[in-house]
């Protein structure tokens, strides 16, 4: 833990104890809720019953047209709410905000059509962080021309991340929203008690089963007729299952679906409708899942790795292929996916020339590699060595980092020697001072570099284009 987080959180701690209490609180309750899931012995896309065609049937539920023409109008605003945060240097998707996600794309188009249709004028919401999901909330209601949000939120414990609060809003947006700080325990009966009716509910604050249920049951009572309750993350717990089941054939909701989450714009764009997408070293592989549900009806993933560690929904949802990569040649055939995505375990090959011949090879004249790279030239890494220290993407005894890449010599090797086009480089985070995207001045200095490479042939994009791959993991 770093010496400044943990001066931050401390004092942020002490002035306010009972909001200590339930942060505490929360961690013991989310290890109880992952002993509960296991104990299920089923994976949660089982359990909660993950409906592909999730959007049809919510309008179905809705009795609202399909296709949707809110939809169409959807997409623009997203791009331009990712954009804006890009632009204003924060990371977006996952792990963005303190360790947690943004609202990611499902979760925003599911609102902006419920916004479109019910027309609520009455919309409370627990979480903001970055607040891209207020924003689309806003977003509506403006298109609507009524309707009020009111925010309840438990800002991070870190306080150097206060000020990235509800960011994604712009100032003329901010009339008809209240932020109402504190916790749902604290500040959501009495809001619900002030407002009387509710047209719309958003569950996207601290995502135990316990918080979760309170917010449920105390919305639930509030919310008129008709009304629409969207809940985040209901894989992390057992609370959403048990509160539609203890409801009585009358009393239960009328229709309830699941969809699978869909960060950031990612790689949508970077392959056709029905793509073929390669993960290589996926390790437990949730972040596949992540990837295809960014592409526009993929075929099923394929992942390539030493061996199977994927977790059992990866694994009900993607093929594995086991491959030594230091093997001369891979499984498919010539030309066969359409996008690539290698995350940051390319350091542990060895045969580097081989394995990146086979991946041009693999990948279809057009196709994209998308390469994040831990950066041996980064700029904690330039003082490391200047103090006589290993820098800290190269291993000695204690992992396996075989190879190290500076940025601008790996980007000189993928265009001249494996003749792929650099489309995109990006620079992620200065190690320890932030993790956000840096500016093109600075890119190489960045503790994580990633590129998006096309194989020459077929269709070439131009790179304004191309979204910002934003969901590669790094730390």
């Amino acid at each position: 833990m770093r010496a400044g987080y943990a001066v931050r959180a401390s004092a942020v701690m002490m002035r306010h104890p009972k909001q200590g209490v339930e942060r505490v609180r929360g961690r013991l309750d989310r290890h109880e809720d992952r002993r509960a899931l296991a104990a299920t012995g089923l994976p949660a896309s089982v359990l909660y019953g993950v409906s592909e065609d999730w959007a049809e049937r919510l309008h179905a539920a809705l009795e609202a047209p399909w296709p949707c023409p809110a939809v169409e109008s959807f997409g623009p605003v997203w791009d331009r709410i990712v954009a804006g945060l890009t632009e204003a240097g924060a990371r977006v998707g996952v792990a963005s905000y303190g360790g947690w996600n943004d609202g990611d794309r499902a979760f925003g188009e599911a609102i902006w059509c419920l916004t479109a249709h019910l027309r609520p004028r009455t919309v409370v919401e627990t979480g903001v962080a970055h607040g891209l999901t207020s924003r689309v909330i806003l977003e509506g209601l403006n298109r609507n021309g009524n309707g009020q949000l009111w925010s309840v939120d438990l800002p991070a414990v870190d306080s150097a991340l206060h000020p990235e609060i509800g960011m994604a809003v712009p100032e003329g947006l901010r009339s008809p929203w209240t932020y109402v700080q504190g916790t749902a325990r604290e500040r959501l009966p009495g809001l619900l008690r002030e407002l009387g009716r509710i047209d719309m509910f958003i569950h996207d604050s601290l995502h135990t089963g316990r918080n979760q249920q309170f917010e449920l049951e105390a919305a639930w009572a509030a919310l008129r007729p008709g009304g629409a309750a969207v809940v985040d993350d209901i894989d992390h717990s057992l609370a959403f299952r048990t509160f539609v089941d203890t409801f009585d054939e009358e009393a239960r909701p009328r229709a309830w679906l699941a969809a699978r989450h869909v960060t950031g714009s990612g790689l949508r764009g970077l392959a056709p409708a029905g793509g073929r997408l390669l993960q290589l070293q996926a390790g437990p592989g949730r972040q596949v899942l992540l990837f295809r549900d960014q592409l526009v009806r993929p075929v099923r993933p394929v992942i390539y790795d030493q061996a199977d560690g994927r977790d059992p929904d990866v694994r009900a949802a993607t093929d594995l292929e086991e491959v030594d990569f230091e093997a001369a040649s891979w499984p498919a055939p010539d030309d066969h996916f359409d996008i690539v995505v290698w995350n940051r375990d390319i350091v542990t090959v060895k045969n580097l020339a081989s394995a990146l011949g086979e991946v041009r090879r693999v990948l279809r004249p057009g196709g994209f590699l998308v390469l994040a790279v831990p950066n041996l030239a980064a700029a904690h890494n330039r003082l490391l060595l200047l103090a006589g220290r290993q820098p800290t993407t190269l291993h000695i005894t204690n992992g396996d980092h075989v190879r190290g890449f500076a940025a601008a010599t790996m980007t000189r090797v993928l265009e001249h020697d494996m003749e792929f086009r650099v489309r995109q480089f990006i620079g992620v985070g200065i190690a320890p001072v932030t993790s956000a995207l840096l500016p093109r001045p600075l890119r190489d200095l960045g503790h994580t570099v990633i590129w998006v490479l096309q194989k020459p042939g077929g269709h070439t994009q131009s790179s304004r284009d191309l979204p910002v791959p934003a969901e590669q993991q790094v730390p």
